[in-house]
């Protein structure tokens, strides 16, 4: 039992909970585990056994894949207010993906056995379970051509967009991330190394596409990205 927290405002706030009515919630609250992942800490792992998806309640968790030589892709984040995990709930098969902790993250955690029964009395919270995984399987492919067909600065540029559509905050016209990313993290976000990220990082500073503010990258020109996103050019 969860008593420490009033139900309705721990799952109300997340789109998909809201559409189980009151006592479900509450029955589903009281079912889940609550836990805490310290930052750059992993949730789960590709090959991990889990049918079990998680609501975040704070904190932020990127949804990655990794290379054989130890690169990661980003394929999406999750904040408060989110769910993750949901495609074990579905065909209780391993993890294909890693979740880790981009910062101190909580979370509930709810088992394929109690999501079950509840999804097949209420068709629209069923159905909009399956409109999130088709949704994340497009991103998931959308990501796989961006890293197999398309050179560093398509890369970025696609990145930055996503990142500042999803987190930034528009101030005196400018996107500003809402956190500084650091050459390396911008290089393990896109699998390059982080000598290629900086050269081109200064080469998008140099074009009056982004600049690098007192709180990181703040995007000056999200129409100049656009463009690159739908060039040829190399890096």
């Amino acid at each position: 039992m969860l008593d420490e927290y009033n139900c309705d405002d721990r799952l109300v706030y997340n789109d998909w909970f809201g559409l189980f009515p009151y006592h479900i919630r509450t029955q589903l609250f009281n079912k889940a585990e609550a836990r805490q992942t310290k930052a750059g800490k992993p949730i789960f792992q590709k090959g991990e056994d889990g049918p079990w998806l998680i609501a975040i309640t704070s904190g932020r968790v990127r949804i990655c894949l990794h290379t054989e030589d130890g690169r990661e892709m980003l394929i999406s984040m999750a904040e408060r207010g989110e769910i993750c995990g949901e495609r074990a709930v579905f065909d209780g098969l391993p993890r294909s993906g890693d979740a880790i902790a981009e910062e101190d993250t909580a979370y509930l955690v709810f088992k394929r056995e109690d999501l079950m029964p509840a999804l097949y009395s209420y068709p629209d919270a069923m159905m909009y379970l399956v409109k999130i995984l088709s949704v994340r399987l497009v991103r998931y492919m959308n990501t796989m051509e961006l890293y197999a067909m398309q050179s560093l600065p398509v890369r970025l540029a696609n990145f930055l967009i996503f990142f500042g559509q999803k987190y930034g905050k528009e101030i005196d016209g400018k996107i500003v991330l809402p956190f500084n990313l650091s050459q390396t993290d911008l290089s393990r976000q896109i699998a390059s190394s982080r000598e290629s990220v900086n050269r081109q990082v200064k080469n998008f500073v140099t074009r009056g596409l982004i600049s690098l503010g007192k709180e990181g990258i703040e995007i000056l020109d999200i129409s100049g990205l656009e463009a690159v996103c739908r060039s040829t050019e190399k890096e």
